[in-house]
């Protein structure tokens, strides 16, 4: 047995993933670990820079992208540290950061799953922690209200920055955090499964922190200590493929945890949110730029996704 086992899914993040790496051998000192990355057929050269520049990284080669939670499965089932680290291909960590979260653990036995502090290469810290389970009333306030964009936009602002360091600054239990940086216990992942594969990407991390706490462990976030978030390009980048799948996650979320009515409500609710989006961008269009004809085109899949769901779920 190991002590630990670095979990990280690679898809075309080459560069962000050479950093994440090299931090790992930099940084993590004084603990037996090792690392698994998942690679989701990546056309950027990412396998053949691991091989080359990291050779005590164990790949796990796949031939298709059928997204993170079985890349993460797979994973699972290869390691064999007593606490795994899940990581974003584009974290990267730093000094004492994951010795201090394992003595964290180790300190507090009723806690199963523990993420640090997160920041952004520029110095502001990501919001990351969560008291509440999404809810029809977060997504009729999100969907109608825009409150998720409005809010997005005030946690990277200097004030936001501001009160995410006021608010945030002891270790605290949460409902669920954010999965681009967590320390699970492996019997955490074995009591609860691992992850549900049906999430090709997001809702997967809510999810894993619902069922861990609902059979007992505590989601805990420690503060004290803290990676760097570099967001990828590809995480930036708006994506036709990922976009639709990022609402076909909420649809299974709400249908897994509260039933089809509550999924039914938030598929209407999600149509609403993408005629006005629709409506916004079609305008946007007539000036001829590629990219809101892009952004038009993807709202309506996912209109016509959240139609389809909720006539199925009717008939």
């Amino acid at each position: 047995m190991k002590d630990l086992s670095i979990s990280i899914v690679n898809f075309n993040t080459r560069e962000p993933l050479r950093l994440c790496l090299k931090s790992i051998k930099e940084n993590i000192k004084g603990i037996d670990y090792e690392v698994i990355v998942a690679d989701n057929n990546s056309k950027d050269g990412s396998v053949e820079m691991v091989k080359s520049e990291f050779s005590f990284v164990k790949l796990i080669i796949n031939k298709e992208n059928k997204g993170a939670t079985i890349a993460k499965n797979q994973i699972f089932r290869e390691a064999r540290g007593n606490y795994i680290l899940i990581l974003d291909s584009d974290i990267e960590i730093l000094p004492g950061t994951v010795k201090e979260m394992i003595k964290f653990m180790k300190e507090n036995p009723k806690i199963g799953i523990l993420g640090p502090k997160i920041f952004f290469p520029n110095g502001r810290q990501q919001h990351s922690c969560n008291k509440f389970a999404p809810t029809l009333w977060s997504v009729l306030v999100n969907k109608i209200f825009f409150f998720a964009d409005l809010r997005y936009r005030f946690y990277r602002s200097k004030i936001g920055d501001l009160y995410l360091r006021r608010r945030y600054n002891r270790p605290e239990e949460f409902t669920w955090l954010g999965g681009m940086c967590l320390l699970v216990r492996k019997e955490v992942v074995q009591q609860i499964g691992g992850m549900d594969e049906n999430f090709f990407i997001y809702y997967d991390d809510t999810d894993f922190c619902l069922r861990a706490k609902n059979i007992g462990w505590k989601i805990y976030y420690l503060p004290f200590v803290s990676v760097i978030h570099h967001m990828s390009k590809g995480v930036r980048q708006f994506s036709n493929f990922l976009y639709p799948k990022i609402f076909e996650s909420e649809l299974y979320f709400f249908e897994k945890h509260y039933g089809k009515f509550q999924s039914k409500v938030c598929a209407a609710l999600i149509q609403a949110n993408m005629l006005l989006r629709m409506s916004f961008f079609s305008f946007l269009s007539l000036l001829g730029k590629d990219y809101f004809k892009k952004r038009t085109k993807a709202y309506w899949q996912v209109f016509c996704l959240a139609g389809k769901y909720f006539y199925e779920k009717t008939h």
